[in-house]
């Protein structure tokens, strides 16, 4: 059986200017924390070349039914190449080396 894989998933992206107070950044914070759960964090993503600092929310979850099976889906058809690549190549070097 396929174990489902944690996602991380950045759900929010918020630039600190736009608050003017800290009681709007704290209402906000909390409406996010509402929200997204208590278990969402901030990832800072500030850049020197410019005067923009966003923090992303970011959360953490179990990948979803389809995501799972869409996963296994390319996880099967990528072995299926890279085999088919490795018989190829083993028989072509067979018949050069013997």
């Amino acid at each position: 059986m396929t174990q489902r894989k944690m996602i991380t998933q950045n759900v929010e992206t918020i630039d600190l200017l736009q608050y003017d107070t800290l009681a709007e950044a704290a209402a906000d914070m909390q409406r996010m924390a509402t929200e997204y759960g208590p278990t969402a964090t901030l990832d800072n993503r500030n850049h020197a070349a410019d005067d923009t600092n966003y923090v992303d929310v970011v959360i953490t979850r179990l990948e979803t039914d389809s995501e799972m099976m869409n996963r296994v889906k390319h996880d099967e058809i990528r072995n299926a190449q890279r085999d088919a690549y490795d018989r190829m190549t083993y028989d072509r070097l067979k018949a050069k080396f013997g």
